[in-house]
């Protein structure tokens, strides 16, 4: 579903202000009450906000989830969500509040890069404030408040140079942020970041870029860019580097998912508790042995029996 359209940032890059603009335009509870009925009826039981930022207009998104908690109360918490927001979620603890007594597991952010440097050139300032903490900080501040992070990361900007894969691994293992979206700056027509490149002569014209992307770097070799981004992408999905940020966030108390409203739902009613932890636990078998059965790689699955072990050793809940 969408709720809201519009973005009030001014990132480079992003072609979202471009076709939505920058005054966030939300929907009335009504309309959204009406889908929810909808998916409800449809048997929908995971649903998408795909807003590009759903915090876009705060006031008018908190009137919304009011709404939708009320509507999860009412139905038995039918819905479990997941959707965008901007970094700056970590400074308003009654939204983030809001958003997980409304059942929202995850929020995908564009946090883009740990270089200061690079998220000033393309002014992504909400992500430098000074006085909210480090991205660090607000990052962990939002697994504390029970909602997985996932995020986008850019490799590739005019104040890249070598360094930024080491720092961008180093970042993302600090984080314990899992699903990663990892890509080098490409810039879309019509955004500000084509018509500079246009300008300044550093735009690869070709509709298929031969590095991958149809950015010249100024500090790196396109060689060197491709070459840090393929390295970068295959040791963040080394089964040892995504599983230790997984274990971090389920089984090491990272992520606080007793926040969200279907945990204390559940809390207050200890058979339908019962009866999704029953449930929870035959699908858990069911795809172990999927895994089993499928996964050709045997040291692939020698990793997921020593991780499934390591789980149910540590805790009890399927």
């Amino acid at each position: 579903i969408q709720i809201s359209r519009g973005c009030p940032f001014l990132c480079e890059f992003c072609d979202i202000i471009v076709t939505f603009g920058r005054r966030p335009r939300v929907k009335t509870s009504h309309q959204i009450v009406a889908e929810l009925d909808g998916l409800r009826a449809a048997a929908v039981s995971t649903v998408f906000i795909v807003d590009d930022n759903f915090i876009g207009n705060k006031h008018a998104i908190k009137v919304i989830l009011k709404d939708i908690i009320k509507y999860q109360k009412v139905n038995g918490f039918p819905f479990r969500f997941f959707t965008e927001a901007s970094l700056d979620l970590a400074e308003d603890d009654e939204l983030m509040k809001l958003m997980t007594d409304a059942n929202i597991l995850a929020v995908f952010i564009g946090i883009e890069s740990p270089n200061e440097d690079s998220l000033k050139e393309t002014r992504k300032n909400q992500n430098i404030r000074p006085r909210a903490g480090t991205m660090l900080d607000r990052v962990h501040k939002v697994l504390r408040a029970g909602i997985e992070v996932r995020c986008g990361m850019i490799v590739g900007f005019d104040n890249d140079d070598e360094r930024i894969f080491d720092a961008q691994r180093q970042f993302l293992s600090q984080s314990y942020i899992p699903h990663i979206l990892l890509g080098m700056l490409f810039a879309i027509p019509k955004t500000p970041l084509h018509a500079r490149l246009v300008k300044e002569g550093r735009l690869d014209p070709t509709d298929v870029p031969e590095y991958g992307t149809n950015v010249i770097p100024l500090r790196l070799s396109r060689e060197a860019l491709q070459r840090g981004y393929m390295i970068l992408m295959r040791s963040l999905n080394e089964p040892e580097s995504y599983f230790s940020r997984l274990e971090e966030l389920y089984l090491r108390g990272r992520l606080h998912r007793e926040n969200l409203g279907s945990a204390e739902y559940l809390r207050r009613r200890p058979l339908r508790r019962l009866k999704s932890q029953t449930m929870n636990s035959i699908g858990s078998v069911y795809y172990f042995r999927r895994l089993m059965k499928h996964v050709k790689s045997t040291a692939l699955r020698k990793e997921y029996r020593n991780r499934i072990w390591r789980a149910a050793k540590t805790t009890r809940d399927p």
